[in-house]
Order: structure tokens, then C-alpha cells, then sequence
């Protein structure tokens, strides 16, 4: 899945660039112990680096680009399977948990950031 967007307006809270940017999804399987699918690991991916504050904007971006706070558009993507996002210091902090659907997503924070 990749959408090229464009940002009208900057966000002051979240310090997103207005920029046209080109965001995917990437959605690796997580299998059980006899290689059934479990759940998904979603990756985003944006234009810019992926260091600290500006990974949980391509995040960001990328999650309001593709419909995905809305749990109709994640189940479509998982098949209706928990989704695991890894995420930043910076995205928990800014309630990230408020925007992806809580009944189908698991963050995971990741180490050293």
C-alpha cells in the first residue's frame, strides 16, 4: 500500500512538515508454532528519516493517509487480526494509543529510543 499526500497545513502539536510525501504500510505476518498467521507486524514508512520525532510523524501520516484510526480500514488490511505497531518514546507520549483502534492494535515500544 503506498498514497502520496499532501499537507495543507502544519500541525503545530504533532511538528508535521508541510511537505508531499509518499507513506506505506508494511505488513509482516507473525505466525504461530504451526505457521498459521496470528497476527501482523505493521511497519510505516515515509520520505524522511525514521529518527525520533520524525518516525512518529511518518507514523502519524501515514495512519490518517490510509483511514487506519478507524477500525473498518485496519481490518481490511489485517483480516481482522491484532496488528503490533512499534513505535517511539515520542508517538506513546503523544497518546498514539488514542488514534489507533484499541481493540486491534498492540504497541510496542521500541528498545532504545
Amino acid at each position: 500500500m503506498a498514497a502520496a499526500i499532501q499537507r495543507v497545513h502544519n500541525s503545530v502539536d504533532a511538528g508535521i512538515k508541510s511537505a508531499c510525501r509518499l507513506c506505506s504500510v508494511v505488513r509482516r505476518p507473525i505466525l504461530d508454532l504451526r505457521g498459521r498467521v496470528h497476527a501482523y507486524e505493521l511497519c510505516f514508512r515515509g520520505d524522511l528519516a525514521d529518527d525520533g520525532t520524525e518516525a512518529y510523524n511518518n507514523l502519524l501520516v501515514t495512519v490518517m493517509s490510509f483511514g487506519l484510526e478507524r477500525p473498518s480500514e485496519l481490518k481490511k488490511l489485517t483480516g481482522k487480526l491484532t496488528a503490533f505497531v512499534r513505535c517511539s518514546t515520542e508517538a506513546l507520549s503523544a497518546q498514539l494509543a488514542q488514534v489507533l483502534p484499541a481493540s486491534l492494535t498492540i504497541l510496542e515500544k521500541v528498545p532504545g529510543v
